[in-house]
């Protein structure tokens, strides 16, 4: 038999890298660079740069701290396009990036 600690750790191994694979492929379906954590600390540890032009890609609001960047993008994760509220969405460029992703297959 498996000692009860090295089960939990199994268990929580598992259930990590099925959250990890889950946000992973829900990222994709938005366009997102492929997130291999599952935390909002790892994002907001990105550069500033990196969270900008990821969030200027998908037409949302790029500016602010490092916090309310990475909050920003992980609000959306899990959203379909349709679903991101207007107050996220670049006014300028949603549109035309919906468009750019829609031609582009993802």
């Amino acid at each position: 038999t498996t000692p009860p600690a090295a089960a939990a750790a199994a268990a929580t191994t598992t259930t990590a890298s099925t959250t990890t694979s889950t946000t992973a492929s829900t990222a994709r379906t938005l366009g997102l660079p492929e997130v291999r954590s599952n935390t909002l600390e790892s994002l907001t540890a990105l550069p500033l740069d990196s969270l900008k032009l990821t969030l200027q890609s998908l037409g949302l609001k790029a500016g602010g701290s490092a916090a309310e960047r990475a909050g920003r993008l992980w609000a959306v994760k899990d959203l379909q396009r349709d679903d991101i509220p207007n107050k996220m969405r670049d006014k300028k460029t949603f549109d035309q990036c919906t468009e750019r992703l829609k031609r582009t297959g993802m």
